[in-house]
């Protein structure tokens, strides 16, 4: 098993499913993810939680951008309103879990981290997943490019 290449400062890029129930006034976040990448392993790191009192918190590593569109539109429903957040993360490990001596991210630790003030770089907020796909492409491929 090798080590990851995450910095202390990282490039993170955060999506957010809103949904709105037939017949219900209250949006409610369905699902969200962030997505990193690993330029040792020259793959993306996604991990997420969909917004279900069963539902466990999700990672995984991708290979390919084209993967990323195929699992979010697995996912996603078409019709609700998304947001992407590009979330600069400054000492992205402190306070993550420890296991086998190493820090490692999760779901919890990438959220706390996000909360702190003057992380955010950028967002968007869109009424269908089609119109955020653009978008998307972009900053998956600053995560790739940018480096500190």
């Amino acid at each position: 098993m090798s080590e990851f290449e995450f910095r202390n400062d990282k490039l993170v890029l955060y999506l957010e499913e809103e949904i709105q129930y037939d017949g219900e006034d209250e949006i409610s976040i369905n699902h969200c993810c962030f997505i990193l990448f690993d330029n040792y392993e020259k793959e993306y790191f996604i991990a997420g939680k969909r917004n279900d009192d069963n539902a466990v918190d999700f990672k995984f590593y991708i290979k390919k951008t084209e993967d990323i569109f195929k699992f979010l539109n697995s996912i996603v429903d078409p019709s609700s309103k998304l947001s992407l957040v590009l979330f600069n993360l400054t000492n992205i490990y402190e306070n993550a879990p420890i296991h086998d001596y190493h820090p490692y991210l999760d779901f919890k630790t990438l959220d706390d981290k996000s909360d702190e003030v003057g992380t955010v770089i950028s967002s968007f907020h869109e009424n269908e997943y089609e119109n955020i796909q653009e978008k998307l492409s972009v900053f998956l491929k600053m995560l790739k490019t940018v480096r500190y």
